[in-house]
């Protein structure tokens, strides 16, 4: 008898491992992208809940309110009209009502992993702003002459609309 150990692997031991390995990539796959997928609607999500918030404080306080997006730090902060200083050169933040700290909301990290700004337009602003019933502008004032759109990318897209006219958030 040979007591030489073997050093290499069979052709058979080859081929088994590796349908194994194909069999697990394409399983995990699709759960990476879905995963993805579901951050990007999450993410969507919360910025239809935050403009929405930001037009119902609007409402409430009969005070101006702006959410301003911020494509190149993947960005978004509510403010809102400063009561002693009235108008946008004298807004302050919103206060988060989770931390107490400023509103601002950052993707592409943490739980928004992977999802972006893709646009943000408002009548040529990548700002919306509210008046006191709740009707949207381009945040410097100008009434929107069609809706308003946020673009959210990251395994696919979602869009935040507002309606021009009523103020209305939507996702698609």
């Amino acid at each position: 008898m040979n007591s030489r150990r073997r050093k290499a692997f069979t052709l058979l031991e080859l081929v088994v491992t590796t349908t194994i390995l194909g069999i697990v990539a394409a399983t995990a796959a699709p759960m990476f992208f879905h995963t993805t997928g579901r951050r990007l609607r999450r993410a969507a999500h919360d910025l239809a809940t935050h403009i929405k918030l930001a037009r119902d404080l609007a409402i409430a306080t009969q005070r101006h309110t702006w959410v301003d997006f911020n494509t190149n730090h993947e960005s978004y902060r509510i403010y809102i009209e400063d009561p002693d200083n009235p108008g946008r050169a004298h807004r302050i933040y919103v206060t988060h009502p989770v931390d107490g700290g400023n509103f601002v909301v950052a993707l592409d990290s943490g739980e928004f992993d992977g999802v972006r700004i893709h646009t943000a337009s408002f009548r040529g602003r990548s700002e919306v702003e509210f008046d006191w019933s709740g009707v949207p502008y381009n945040g410097n004032g100008q009434a929107l002459t069609s809706d308003g759109t946020v673009v959210l990318v990251g395994g696919g897209t979602q869009t935040v609309r507002v309606t021009r006219d009523t103020g209305y958030v939507q996702e698609e």
